[in-house]
């Protein structure tokens, strides 16, 4: 018997309305990794699909927008045809991405970004979960992933319990390639929040310091504190300590 042949992603938007994606045999790759793609289908919208797209995914963008009016894609459908894959379909962002208009910006514009964050921030830890759990938006299992392997647990019932499954093992963090701004400096729309949950509070400054980031990553981190009101070096420290200690 021959391999199944994977869908194109042009074939995998059963539930979204004909009329809102033409039939597109040469879509614009936006990026592109071994074994997933994010494309830009005629009609406006965006397919992100292959190998590690979740459902957690799709319950993170939908919780923030709908929940908490936080500036992500607005999704129109989840397809998941084999347990390998999914893909999502969401709306277009226009603007450019913050690592590309990083190096042509003044320290105040930088500093505008950066208060713009710490508002997104102060919202997003506004609400709680309704089990109170640490958990994925979806009430799953939460990933970290570290070099290029995903670690998965829980759900977690506190924070002692989180901790242990990082001590035994050795994402809504915000980085510069996942931030869209306008003309203005604005930004527009936070996005691939597959590792988006709820987690302790100092998760998001230790993912934030520890992210390798792009060419301009080091200047960027210089704006931790006007992003995050409180920064946690201690869990920084042990987090790093605990990263080296258990790398390949």
């Amino acid at each position: 018997m021959p391999p199944r042949r994977r869908p194109p992603p042009w074939e995998m938007k059963s539930g979204i309305e004909e009329e809102m994606i033409e039939d597109d045999p040469d879509p614009t790759i936006l990026w592109s990794t071994p074994g997933r793609t994010i494309q830009l289908r005629n009609g406006g919208l965006v397919a992100k699909w292959g190998v590690g797209v979740t459902e957690d995914e799709r319950a993170a963008l939908e919780y923030g927008r709908k929940k908490l009016g936080l500036p992500f894609p607005r999704v129109h459908d989840y397809e998941s045809p084999d347990p390998r894959y999914a893909c999502i379909w969401m709306d277009q962002i226009e603007g450019r991405t913050l690592e590309e208009v990083w190096p042509n910006m003044d320290e105040d514009q930088k500093k505008n970004i950066a208060t713009q964050l710490r508002d997104i921030l102060a919202r997003m830890r506004s609400h709680q979960s309704d089990t109170g759990r640490i958990e994925s938006c979806n009430g799953g299992p939460v990933r970290d992933l570290r070099y290029i392997k995903d670690y998965i647990g829980g759900p977690f019932p506190d924070e002692t319990s989180f901790n242990d499954f990082l001590l035994n093992l050795y994402d809504t963090t915000p980085i510069e390639l996942n931030i869209i701004v306008n003309d203005d400096n604005e930004i527009q729309a936070l996005v691939d929040l597959e590792y988006g949950g709820w987690y302790p509070e100092y998760w998001e400054y230790v993912r934030f310091m520890n992210h390798a980031g792009g060419k301009y990553s080091a200047d960027w981190k210089r704006y931790a504190g006007y992003i995050f009101s409180d920064q946690y070096h201690d869990e920084l420290h042990a987090y790093r300590a605990l990263r080296d200690y258990r790398s390949p």
